[in-house]
């Protein structure tokens, strides 16, 4: 992958997914950067684990299902929060300090987020027939995706006596 015409910080998020997948080839769909162009460092570590577990066509498809929709922006985080709930159940055991990251994400989270008053939620809020469709759309492409075995547990798998 040709990261010349990355900025600096978009060099750095892209170095955090590849950690996180230990897949130095993939190209992710998505970067997280902070309002202030930082990198995420945690959500760029899910988007690696994501992709560590996933693979790429079960996000893919899972986010074209919405794109070019008015609520696109709203269903892809719905998707993040999804996918990153899935990723951090199988990587914790292998990651502990997960936890302890993303906990620190989710304080940081809310810290900016109780800055808005109660009109810019209601703003931000997508309708409930939307809601319910994404749930629906999760929750099949979830049951149906494959888990991969990360190449690591594969490998260690394949040297135990059988």
């Amino acid at each position: 992958m040709e990261t010349s015409s990355y900025s600096a910080q978009q060099r750095r998020a892209i170095n955090l997914v590849w950690t996180a997948s230990g897949d130095y080839q993939f190209e992710p769909q998505f970067l997280a950067l902070k309002s202030n162009g930082e990198p995420d460092f945690y959500m760029n570590c899910v988007i690696g684990l994501v992709h560590k577990w996933f693979g790429d066509k079960m996000p893919k498809r899972l986010f074209a299902y919405w794109a070019g929709d008015a609520r696109q922006n709203v269903f892809d985080e719905l998707c993040w929060l999804a996918l990153e709930n899935a990723a951090y159940e199988k990587e914790l055991p292998e990651r502990p300090v997960l936890a302890d990251l993303r906990r620190k994400h989710a304080e940081e989270f809310f810290a900016s987020e109780y800055q808005l008053s109660r009109q810019e939620w209601m703003e931000k809020m997508p309708p409930m027939e939307g809601l319910q469709g994404i749930i629906a759309i999760l929750s099949r492409e979830m049951a149906n995706s494959t888990v991969r075995m990360p190449r690591r547990a594969a490998a260690s798998a394949a040297s135990q006596p059988a």
